[in-house]
């Protein structure tokens, strides 16, 4: 069976493209990075960002043009940083690009954050649902306070538990 490939990410014709610096690739894992980007003064307006929102990041090499919405992923401690954490894809792909060769003191398009997937910001009991990519962090998106007296819950593809970073929940529950 054929299969074309899926179109990359629409941008319509209003989306704005912003040439950013890029000031830290961490390496995460042999196949991840998180990469963190300046934002200038004069466009941190368009990029105050909520959770749930991603960007466009347009990349142009060897005469093609590459899309990829990323999720913003800032780390606990600076909610407000912009940093996307790049998986490796394909060969080819702009994954591998950002893990090989992307390093500090580059530039990145992207557009301004968008996207409105997150839950309402209610006091009381939170659940939690973990989607995304296999890059995405999961449980640095959420301080210990947050989750505290909350349980996560089993993903039913999955039986096994990742542990978190933070002792958000009681360690005495039963496996």
């Amino acid at each position: 069976m054929n299969t074309a490939a899926p179109a990359p990410p629409a941008a319509t014709p209003r989306t704005r493209w912003h040439r950013l610096r890029v000031t830290e690739v961490r390496h995460l894992t042999a196949d991840t990075v998180a990469v963190t980007l300046h934002v200038p003064a004069d466009l941190r307006q368009d990029f105050t960002h909520r959770p749930g929102q991603h960007v466009i990041v347009r990349h142009r090499q060897g005469g093609g043009e590459l899309r990829r919405c990323y999720s913003l992923c800032p780390p606990p401690y600076a909610p407000t940083t912009l940093r996307l954490v790049i998986g490796r894809g394909s060969p080819d792909g702009f994954g591998t690009y950002a893990a090989t060769r992307l390093t500090p003191g580059d530039h990145l398009e992207l557009s301004a954050p968008t996207g409105a997937f997150a839950l309402p910001d209610l006091p009381g009991a939170h659940h939690v649902l973990l989607a995304g990519a296999p890059a995405s962090p999961r449980w640095p998106r959420w301080p210990p306070t947050r989750c505290a007296g909350t349980r996560p819950a089993a993903s039913p593809s999955s039986t096994r538990r990742a542990p978190p970073p933070t002792p958000c929940w009681p360690t005495n529950w039963p496996s």
